[in-house]
């Protein structure tokens, strides 16, 4: 089983948590870890190491390229690191002889067999990913079709042999210039838009984001207007059985699990795995948000639950889509 993991040194802990999390509920697998790095320092390679030297896995590490000097200026990565766009350039990072890879962003614990991920049939599709809450006039802005839908790209099953085949890593990074700077999820807005019609769908319980655990079903609805939703049944048996919980960002959490006083629901769980890492001893890291997370987290304690979540609902619904449609009629080619 081929594992891909993408960090700078700032999310070395992060991603060993995800790691140990991984060989934990694998054991008996042989699992080959790809981990593309954006200078993770010697000292932290070597405690990444240490940590999993108990587990059967080999582990490679790889220099992520400067996406910059790829496309041939300046790319604008907005808050994030540069290594999201590793996953974009897995066909010629990976070994040639290597035909099918599972991607798992670092912000994750994986809680059972990846097994059944690993071995399903894509029914000729190239990717394999789990459908996000998105409002579906932010999908139309990005050229998404009605009938095809967001995902989320925390965890990407990939045929690399299609991908190759396909040149879609050549047209994703084409995408990635002509779109610079005008999307608010760089490389997740271009996978699901480039990719639409070549993803295979996985249920909800091998990519479960943080939204699921902290607001009702009721909620997600109101909060999201969502073009595709999972059943009541489904979210629930989800997030009884999880493989997959993966803690992004979002204003109804107080920070994320590395983080000092987090309120997440599965946050002593992961608690529990860091312990088992080589930063188990070491103090969390202080709780941090941007100005505008906090206003946001401030004003879900002062209004009404319920007319709180209307209000996202709109904001969500009509004026992001909104803004984002105007970002996008400067695009460079037609959408």
């Amino acid at each position: 089983m081929n594992i891909v993991y993408a960090s700078d040194n700032n999310f070395a802990e992060v991603l060993t948590v995800s790691l140990v999390s991984l060989l934990e509920n694998n054991k008996g697998q042989l699992v080959n870890v790809y981990i593309i790095s954006q200078n993770i320092s010697d000292d932290n390679k070597t405690r990444i190491e240490s940590s999993t030297s108990n587990y059967q896995c080999d582990i490679y590490f790889i220099n992520m390229p400067d996406i910059s000097n790829i496309i041939g200026e300046t790319v604008d990565i907005k808050r994030y690191s540069e290594s999201m766009f590793s996953r974009i350039l897995l066909g010629t990072l990976l070994p040639t002889e290597i035909e099918r890879v599972i991607y798992i962003d670092c912000d994750t614990l994986i809680l059972d067999s990846m097994m059944s991920l690993w071995k399903q049939n894509f029914q000729g599709k190239t990717l394999g990913a789990v459908r996000d809450c998105r409002n579906i006039r932010y999908n139309r802005n990005l050229g998404i079709k009605d009938t095809s839908y967001y995902i989320n790209s925390g965890m990407l099953v990939i045929d690399l042999n299609k991908y190759r085949e396909n040149g879609w890593q050549q047209i994703l990074v084409k995408a990635i210039k002509e779109y610079n700077g005008l999307l608010e999820f760089p490389d997740n807005d271009i996978i699901c838009k480039i990719l639409q019609d070549d993803i295979f769908y996985f249920p909800l319980r091998f990519n479960i984001i943080s939204l699921f655990y902290m607001c009702s079903y009721r909620e997600i609805s109101s909060a999201r207007r969502p073009q595709f939703l999972y059943t009541e049944a489904e979210v629930n048996s989800s997030l009884h059985n999880p493989c997959i919980v993966h803690f992004d960002t979002f204003f109804m959490v107080n920070g994320r699990p590395w983080m000092q006083n987090c309120d997440h629901k599965m946050t002593q769980t992961y608690l529990e795995y860091r312990g088992k890492t080589a930063w188990g001893n070491t103090p969390l890291r202080p709780t941090s948000m941007t100005k505008s997370r906090k206003l946001i987290q401030l004003a879900s304690k002062i209004i009404l639950r319920f007319v709180f979540i209307r209000l996202i609902g709109i904001l969500h619904g009509i004026v992001r889509p909104l803004l984002q449609k105007s970002r996008l009629k400067r695009c460079r080619i037609e959408i």
